[in-house]
């Protein structure tokens, strides 16, 4: 549904945002209440759903052309393809060193309100050139 409706949106600032306080929130609910961990990653799940689906559909909304759409893609896709291999091989290495995912989750906390922040700008209804 979610593909559908967001090109109808005049401003997709709030979905973006709603999507990392989601992200956010899962982190920090595995933090302070770890008895219930299917409900934080449910709720991070889908604030991760949402994020990826509005990420490949800014690609096209921020564009004028399909070669600057390509552009575009080429940068995202290389960028977000670095941090998801690095970061499950980040996070392990500190839980084997610090024996303990307080560390990992609250930077995975903080990276997710960076997320709801930058989001807050790319859901804008503004070009890239």
């Amino acid at each position: 549904v979610l593909p559908l409706l967001v090109p109808r949106m005049k401003d997709q600032s709030v979905l973006a945002c709603v999507s990392g306080i989601f992200c956010a929130s899962g982190a920090l609910g595995l933090y302070l209440c770890p008895s219930i961990p299917w409900f934080w990653v449910a709720i991070a799940g889908m604030g991760n759903g949402m994020a990826f689906i509005l990420c490949l559909t800014f690609i096209s909304l921020r564009t004028k052309s399909e070669t600057e759409a390509a552009d575009l893609s080429g940068m995202v896709h290389c960028v977000g393809s670095l941090g998801g291999a690095a970061g499950p091989f980040l996070f392990g290495f500190m839980f084997d060193k610090l024996a303990s995912w307080d560390i990992p989750l609250i930077l995975l906390f903080i990276a997710a309100l960076g997320q709801a922040w930058f989001g807050l700008r790319s859901g804008l209804n503004k070009l890239i050139k």
